[in-house]
């Protein structure tokens, strides 16, 4: 796993929960399908122009998910358009969905002094604690600017089948960028790796497909994606489509 991160392209790969609902979400989801079935381009042959699996392109398009900003910039490129509008529609819904974007009620009140002294010192211990859990558990970028990477193997077994894709993660305080290659056995379904974005392990905030093999097939990705603030990026593989899945890690 690695540490931090800012938010999606504009910049969030994980933008706040509700973006899609916005108008300008709506709206995005509305032409990304337009200038999909202006392309011509099947789902299929999206796919094989993006680092994007078919079921995901899928979603985004059809309004389903809110898809992150890297697939809008895609999506526009593979289609031959402009990704330029679509950017500011992802931008304007992300921003939208931010809690200090919506309004707040106009009726106040107060709590008394001692109440607000120990509420303060209650959170100030649990944030205390929560950051000592988050750095000892957690593989993070220091304050230096540098970039730091990892290498991981990431296997998946679907009885004797065995998917696994090796992959080089390097973070730095805004962006993680995932290299590697996905290795599909030949005697299984499609093998996919994930890209999971979250400010804790296992529960994921968003789940960015990074790439999807063939049976038989070995697929190499490169994608590099924005985190939001204290987030961190686990990598898993899946055999079989998604049927037998890797831990996190």
């Amino acid at each position: 796993m690695v540490a931090r991160k800012s938010s999606s392209a504009g910049q969030s790969a994980g933008p706040p929960a509700g973006a899609l609902a916005s108008h300008a979400g709506q709206r995005l989801a509305a032409e990304l399908g337009r200038v999909k079935q202006e392309s011509g381009l099947s789902f299929a042959k999206l796919a094989a122009e993006i680092p994007y699996s078919r079921a995901s392109l899928e979603r985004y398009i059809n309004g389903k998910l809110f898809p992150p900003r890297q697939a809008v910039h895609g999506i526009g490129r593979a289609c031959r358009v402009d990704p330029e509008p679509l950017l500011e529609l992802w931008d304007a819904a992300s921003a939208a969905a931010r809690p200090e974007a919506r309004s707040t009620s106009p009726h106040r009140f107060s709590l008394p002094t001692r109440t607000r002294r120990l509420l303060v010192g209650g959170a100030a211990a649990v944030l205390v604690v929560g950051v000592l859990i988050f750095f000892c558990t957690s593989a993070f970028r220091d304050k230096s600017g540098t970039t730091k990477c990892r290498d991981y193997r990431v296997e998946a077994r679907a009885s004797e089948a065995l998917a696994f894709t090796a992959v080089k993660l390097c973070w730095t305080s805004k962006s993680v960028r995932a290299q590697g290659e996905l290795v599909a056995p030949p005697d299984s379904g499609p093998a996919t790796a994930q890209l999971c974005l979250s400010a804790q392990k296992n529960v994921c905030a968003q789940i960015i497909d990074l790439a999807e093999a063939q049976p038989g097939r070995t697929r190499v990705y490169d994608v590099t994606v924005d985190l939001p603030p204290g987030y961190g990026a686990w990598v898993h593989t899946c055999v079989n489509g998604l049927v037998a899945c890797s831990y996190w890690k």
